[in-house]
């Protein structure tokens, strides 16, 4: 579980989180929304430890956090990294198939589009094997139909998961928990 209280964030002179109250229980689908420039990626680098703050509580032992500008090995192939990745967390995730349905070419890593890189990397944060998955933009750069595959893994997970998102219609089959913050407040959850 995850409880903030009276959380306040400035870089410079700028306020970025104001007095942010939250809780986000197990096993839950939660979905982060606002305009940009509002603190949801401050939020989620707050709760993912990226940004150290004290008044955070999170008993996650394992996290993932996919953020934008997420690194990967550039000269791997893709299912040699993958498998290798595999090999580590020793998971039961069937990856050929899930290569093949997200339609990602065996290519070395740094001759991907944006999409398939961030397929591979979304594809290692369920290879991960952590409890709490954490996604900055997860759909950005994704076709229609890639965007449902993702989804569908979403929901098989069974994990806690957060999710900042511009594309709030994508999730429209999935039971969440939404957050909407503006400002740097959380308005509504």
């Amino acid at each position: 579980m995850i409880t903030i209280n009276n959380l306040n964030y400035k870089k410079g002179r700028k306020q970025i989180l104001k007095n942010i109250n939250l809780k986000i229980e197990d096993n839950t689908f939660n979905i982060i929304v606002g305009d940009n420039g509002c603190g949801k990626t401050t939020l989620l680098k707050i709760i993912a430890r990226a940004i150290n703050k004290k008044k955070v509580e999170n008993t996650f032992k394992d996290m993932f956090f996919m953020c934008d500008h997420f690194v990967l090995p550039k000269n791997k192939y893709v299912k040699d990294f993958l498998y290798n990745a595999f090999n580590y967390f020793r998971c039961s995730i069937d990856i050929d198939n899930m290569i093949y349905e997200l339609e990602i070419p065996n290519k070395k890593i740094k001759e991907l589009s944006k999409g398939n890189y961030k397929k591979v990397a979304f594809i290692l944060s369920l290879l991960s094997g952590a409890d709490l998955l954490l996604y900055d933009e997860i759909l950005d750069g994704l076709d229609p139909e890639i965007v449902k595959k993702v989804i569908k893994y979403l929901r098989e997970s069974n994990k806690t998961i957060i999710v900042v998102t511009h594309f709030i219609k994508s999730f429209r089959y999935l039971k969440y928990n939404l957050i909407k913050m503006k400002e740097g407040r959380i308005i509504e959850e």
